[in-house]
């Protein structure tokens, strides 16, 4: 025996497969994906009498069939990676369904074990298993589980062992004569192809999966087959000979075949100690599943669902974004200092990658919420519910039932966010519908369009504001399913679809345990897999915002600037201020690395006597910068304060008494000497007091002490630090303006004038790319005149552009409603469709689908002078007509047999 077995748990959805995996690995597992694919590949392990066992829990699945990736995923694994054991996780409860996978598995020559799981409700359903009769009638080991309740783990634990020591061979199916004559037929055929032989792939299975018509297993005969065109033409030879003989296609006759053995098996290895009556499930689903109670109930789950994982998880931000946030200080404390207008490429290259990164892992805590609620969902058996009452309106569209929760986390009215809808696409079987859906995600209203939004209706819809809101976060879906319906009959008609199988699962309770897992599982694998990508495209997103950068010219003036602004600092103060020195050459910097640490330390902090505590580490730390800081402020408490009123009144006595020997001194030796003993003195009695009077004239008024010269500097350095800002802001400006991007912006303009776009909307909406939250701060620098206005951003946006109608308004919205995806969606799209392609695809046909809105809205309103109201109400008739004329379409679809 192989010192490491690798077992496979396969299973059918809903069966118990992954409690029985977990019931087997524990906590030692590990996730990721399988190669080039999104469907996840979980892997664990545990040692049985000195043996190391590899367990790959396989996705769920009916059979295995080529139409959906779960099936190729899980069969291709069998053949290429021949695993030692096959663990088939059997729902006892629906035994003879169970076993149509069970069959196809023993096709595969491998072997194989049943775990025979949910005894318990097999048991309360009145059902009584004959575990020997059913092995016999297998020709396996079966072994009665329940895996939430790790019943029945050793006895598994020890079948398998076995099984991978005997190379047990299951059951043997039987066609019926007819069919078997035509199977050995192939089967010797097959044999005869050296090539083929050499495969190793187990020629009975070939020869099903080819007389079903099986496109994978064709594929396979072209790949090793030497003869491969006979081998094909007598397929379909025996194929169209059988159909004639006995009118049915061999496929259906293999299904019905598995489907009557499945009976036979099952009516004589179960008891039935109880009449069948109504269960708890059947209950439930008469409301549930209600035509009129099932959508309100529908309505409601997902609004749950909507509040908990994206309201509530945006509110959990509050508390993990200051995490981040100091992972992302302590970072930038290691890198290069910043600079007083301009900071090194070496600081501001890893922060922007950094900030980058840390904007995506602040969706961990809505990440976790939702996973933990869908595991709910999948557990509890309500997704499949969820599925069925949506697909008879989304099968028009080209959709699939399971697409309403991906639509819904997107923003399907006004809110989502497209990160988390993407990922939970890869829930839909159907590769066509999973396709379509994450194409059209990213047209919902995520959170981050909303700003523009309201900027502009709160500017140009003043007495219409709910009713143009209404519009832009309807309007989407209105779009979105025609898309959807256009994309999977042009560029996703060769994708595979499959027949909407849907199983009503049994209702279950879901175990915290296998929830908190299966979070935590797929967080982690979106960390792993969207860091890596992240890092990339922020290096590339700075370089496109950053360069050229200023030229020398430009760099000597801001230059000039600084140096103009920092010396007005010792202008402004007195001659004699003491406080000049302490913030002369590179102690301003000091100062402001101690004054940003001084009131990030106060932050929050509403106790007095820990304000107290903080003050004076900090003014022990640097009396003069503390005095600066604190604006020439020192607070001190009344009994405290007594004492240093004291301690002042005797060191301004003593100091005269220190002046008058001192100016009588002619040596610059003597003088330093008892310069230094007379500090020293009243450092030695209270060093805190001392570093208060030691430099600047202070004044107590009540419990203060008042140090005018520090608050003089502090003043002129609060100017300062406005103008620097606002130069900082202006260089920042003139950087993103003259970079690439900004020449794009302006290059744009001849072209995006027709959608009623000027270059500084342009450069918005360019910069809106990487986050949809940047297209307002982006025209609020654009618009924004200086610093001191007061004047809002809706004024001075309106005032700088006069031209502006309600229309351009609305061409705006419209183009935003339909804009890419930012930055991070597009990497989750590059990740769950493994192409960067369909990630070019979905940033590309977004763009040009909104343009060509915007611009129809904004030529048509200016030439025939239709207010933007009325262009509202057009579009949204003609967005229903097309909608409704789309979902009419039905092209003849192809499945895969």
């Amino acid at each position: 025996m192989n010192e490491k077995i690798i077992v496979a748990v396969g299973g059918q959805p809903n069966s118990g497969k992954s409690t029985i995996f977990n019931m087997l690995t524990g906590a030692r597992q590990f996730v990721a994906n399988y190669p080039g694919i999104t469907v996840e590949k979980k892997t664990g392990f545990y040692r049985y009498k000195g043996t190391k066992l590899e367990l790959v829990d396989l996705p769920g699945t009916y059979s295995l069939t080529s139409y959906s990736l779960e099936e190729r995923v899980s069969r291709d694994f069998l053949l290429h990676e021949a695993p030692d054991v096959v663990v088939d996780v059997v729902d006892a409860s629906n035994l003879e369904r169970n076993l149509y996978l069970a069959f196809q598995l023993a096709e595969m020559d491998l072997p194989l074990v049943i775990a025979l799981n949910m005894m318990d409700i097999a048991k309360a359903r009145g059902l009584d298993i004959d575990i020997e009769t059913l092995s016999r009638e297998l020709q396996v080991p079966v072994v009665p589980t329940v895996g939430n309740k790790s019943k029945g783990k050793k006895e598994l634990q020890e079948a398998i062992h076995s099984a991978a020591a005997k190379k047990i061979s299951p059951i043997r199916l039987n066609y019926g004569k007819e069919l078997e004559e035509i199977l050995a037929r192939l089967e010797n055929k097959l044999q005869a192809d050296p090539g083929i032989k050499e495969s190793r792939y187990p020629l009975r299975w070939l020869a099903v999966k080819l007389m079903e018509n099986d496109s994978e297993a064709k594929k396979l005969v072209k790949k090793y087959g030497r003869d491969a065109d006979t081998i094909l033409a007598d397929v379909d030879r025996e194929n169209e000979q059988f159909t004639r003989l006995y009118n049915k296609s061999l496929d259906k006759v293999i299904a019905q075949a598995r489907y009557r053995v499945a009976e036979e098996i099952a009516g004589r290895c179960i008891y039935r100690k109880k009449p069948l009556g109504r269960t708890l499930t059947d209950k439930i689903d008469r409301i549930v599943c209600n035509r009129f109670f099932g959508p309100i109930f529908l309505v409601a789950t997902i609004y749950v669902l909507y509040e908990l994982a994206i309201v509530q998880g945006y509110k959990l931000t509050d508390y993990t974004w200051p995490v981040l946030a100091g992972i992302r200080n302590l970072i930038a404390s290691v890198l290069p200092e910043a600079g007083f207008v301009f900071d090194p490429l070496w600081r501001t290259l890893p922060l922007g990658v950094i900030d980058g990164i840390m904007a995506v892992l602040n969706y961990i805590p809505i990440f976790l919420i939702l996973f933990a609620l869908i595991a709910i969902l999948e557990d509890t058996g309500y997704m499949a519910r969820m599925a069925f009452i949506l697909d008879r309106i989304f099968k028009y569209f080209g959709l699939h039932g399971q697409s309403i929760l991906p639509l819904v986390l997107g923003g399907l009215y006004v809110g989502g966010c497209a990160i988390p809808g993407v990922m939970s696409c890869r829930g839909i079987k159907d590769e066509r519908a999973r396709m379509a859906t994450i194409m059209i995600v990213p047209l919902m209203n995520c959170l981050a369009k909303i700003p523009l939004y309201v900027l502009l209706i709160s500017i140009f819809f003043t007495q219409h504001k709910g009713l143009v809101m209404f519009f832009i976060a309807t309007i989407t879906i209105l779009v979105a399913l025609p898309v959807a319906k256009l994309l999977s009959i042009s560029v996703l008609k060769t994708r595979e679809t499959a027949p909407f199988v849907l199983e009503m699962p049994t209702y279950h309770l879901p175990t915290f345990q296998g929830i908190l897992r299966r979070s935590i599982e797929r967080v982690w694998l979106f960390v792993k897999k969207i860091i890596t990508i992240v890092t990339v495209v922020m290096i590339i997103v700075y370089v496109l915002i950053t360069f050229p950068g200023l030229n020398q010219e430009r760099r000597t003036y801001y230059k000039n600037q600084e140096n103009q602004e920092i010396g007005s600092l010792f202008g402004t103060s007195g001659e004699d201020n003491p406080y000049q020195n302490f913030l002369a050459g590179s102690r301003l910097m000091e100062f402001i690395k101690y004054e940003q640490k001084y009131k990030k330390a106060e932050m929050g902090i509403e106790d007095e006597s820990k304000k107290m505590a903080i003050d004076h580490k900090f003014l022990i730390m640097n009396p003069e910068f503390f005095k600066i800081a604190n604006k020439g402020v020192v607070s001190l408490e009344k009994e405290k304060m007594n004492w240093f009123t004291k301690y002042l009144a005797t060191y301004n006595k003593d100091k005269q008494a220190f002046l008058s020997t001192w100016y009588k001194s002619q040596n610059k030796n003597k003088r330093a000497k008892l310069k230094a003993e007379f500090y020293r003195k009243w450092q030695n009695i209270n060093h805190e007091f001392f570093a208060i009077i030691r430099i600047g004239s202070v004044n107590i008024k009540g419990n203060k002490i008042i140090d005018k010269d520090a608050k003089e500097v502090a003043v002129a350095y609060k100017k300062l630090s406005q103008k620097m800002k606002m130069l900082r802001k202006e260089i920042k400006d003139e950087v993103v303006t003259t970079s690439f991007l900004g020449r794009i912006g302006r290059f744009l303009e001849p072209i995006t004038k027709f959608a009623g776009f000027n270059w500084r909307v342009n450069l918005a909406l360019i910069s809106a790319f990487a986050a949809k939250e940047s297209s307002v701060a982006t025209l609020g620098s654009i618009y924004q005149p200086s610093a001191e206005s007061e004047e809002k951003l809706e004024q001075t946006l309106v005032d700088k552009e006069k031209g502006w109608t309600p229309l351009h308004a609305l061409a705006i919205m419209l183009f935003m409603a339909m804009y890419p995806p930012c930055i991070p969606t597009l990497l989750m799209v590059r990740v769950e469709t493994g192409s960067t392609k369909w990630m070019l695809f979905a940033t590309i046909y977004p763009i040009v689908l909104g343009f060509i809105i915007s611009t129809l809205v904004f030529t048509i309103g200016t030439l025939f002078n239709v207010s933007a109201m009325q262009m509202i109400f057009g579009i949204y008739v003609l967005a229903i007509v097309f909608m409704v004329t789309m979902g009419m379409i039905q092209p003849k679809t192809k499945t895969i047999p």
